[in-house]
């Protein structure tokens, strides 16, 4: 009961709303985001519930580092599953991959991946907290914690202060340009498979890129890309 109370004590604000009354569907991607992942009725009937909660600084900061804990966690496991190509084939990843990714798990630290994000549930009356699942490259992560984020604090908060959204955005471009410089590329190369989520997903981030001045080009299932002397090509740029 004392656990239960102290989660319903710094709960400072609770409003409900619908995810599209705060979209803008001037923006590109948005209208893509509404046309394609809300035309499912099952996103539909989830997103006309949504609740926006402000949490008071000090619960915020102890979520914070619970947060931080259980992606070391998972992180360690990513470096268990990176050590063996049997492991990684029960990902159903492309062989033709494990080198690019193993190379970039060495050059790039992985306290500086933004591609997930941690689901915790909260009841409105504040007697339940509860971590579902850790979601890596998941089809919402980037629109929800950046694109969104940003809309919610721009509704929501009065003053001025730290924006999540807009910091989000800040890091992805921030880190996207770190990579292109350490493999001095001038572009971002994705590769996606054929489902709506995937692309959706990937073209937040190109959006993103856009607007930070980096050019990116996404690929459907490879088509268009060979492998060379165990690198990816498009053309004859190496990926």
């Amino acid at each position: 009961m004392q656990a239960e109370q102290h989660v319903k004590k710094h709960i400072l604000q609770i409003k409900p709303f619908v995810i599209t009354d705060l979209m803008n569907l001037e923006d590109e991607y948005e209208q893509y985001y509404k046309d394609e992942m809300l035309s499912d009725y099952k996103h539909t009937q989830s997103l006309t519930q949504l609740t926006y909660l402000h949490f008071s600084k000090n619960f915020e900061d102890r979520l914070r580092q619970a947060s931080e804990e259980i992606n070391k966690m998972f992180l360690k496991a990513v470096e268990y599953v990176l050590s063996s190509d049997d492991e990684l084939k029960k990902f159903n990843i492309n062989p033709r991959f494990f080198n690019q990714i193993k190379e970039s798990w060495v050059k790039h630290p992985p306290n500086e991946t933004y591609a997930s994000r941690l689901d915790i549930g909260f009841s409105l009356d504040g007697k339940d907290i509860k971590l579902y699942e850790f979601n890596s490259g998941c089809c919402g992560y980037v629109f929800e914690t950046s694109t969104f984020q940003d809309r919610m604090y721009k509704h929501f908060v009065s003053h001025d202060g730290l924006n999540p959204g807009r910091e989000m955005k800040d890091l992805i471009v921030k880190r996207w340009k770190s990579i292109l410089e350490k493999y001095e590329n001038k572009k971002v190369y994705f590769v996606v498979d054929k489902s709506i989520e995937e692309r959706c997903v990937i073209f937040c981030i190109m959006t993103i890129l856009k607007q930070g001045g980096v050019e990116s080009k996404m690929f459907i299932e490879g088509e268009g890309l060979e492998t060379r002397d165990g690198y990816v090509y498009d053309g004859e740029d190496r990926v």
